[in-house]
């Protein structure tokens, strides 16, 4: 994640705000850009699926395990799971200075809450990114939401194509000449 950050700031510095998700979750395009017009003058933008008042996991063998001498408080400062956040770009630098001062932790969402914390900056609850599973019904509604078998995949595609909800790859994307090449047999 911290290389992620760094790699952001460094790279995609004519940006107002980054998106981050997990490979898991299936995203909106449109709902993307219609959220950054509507947060467009928000400089310090940490929204996502909001947790305010989670407890350190301190079973032993667990992946989410953390000991007293690595987090030594009763809970997590607020933070945003980890699988779609947005950042605004000032933030994301702010996190990138921040990070060699602050303890790493295994845990990349619950870290960057901590960083957060350190910062003062409080995450902002997103109700348009689906954490839990999520009808396909109710698909349009949401920038990014997880937790699909390949089949419900292939249900949620089949239903945006049915009734011809806009999926158009985004602009840069349609833009991309692929050459064609012709093969003689």
């Amino acid at each position: 994640m911290m290389m992620a950050y760094r790699w952001a700031v460094s790279f995609c510095n004519t940006s107002d705000y980054l998106f981050f998700v997990d490979d898991d979750y299936f995203v909106n395009i449109d709902n993307i850009q219609a959220y950054i017009k509507k947060v467009k003058d928000n400089k310090m933008l940490f929204s996502g699926t909001f947790l305010g008042r989670s407890v350190p996991y301190r079973v032993n063998g667990s992946k989410w395990y953390i000991s007293w001498e690595d987090y030594p408080y009763d809970r997590w400062p607020p933070y945003l799971a980890g699988g779609a956040y947005f950042v605004s770009l000032p933030l994301a630098r702010k996190f990138n200075l921040a990070f060699p001062f602050v303890k790493p932790m295994h845990i990349d969402d619950v870290y960057l809450g901590v960083v957060a914390k350190k910062l003062d900056v409080r995450p902002l609850q997103n109700k348009d990114i689906g954490y839990r599973k999520v009808k396909v019904q109710s698909l349009r509604r949401y920038i990014a939401c997880r937790n699909f078998s390949k089949r419900d995949k292939q249900r949620h595609w089949l239903y945006m194509r049915q009734f011809k909800v806009n999926i158009k790859p985004p602009k840069m994307v349609q833009q991309i000449k692929v050459p064609q090449r012709i093969v003689k047999v």
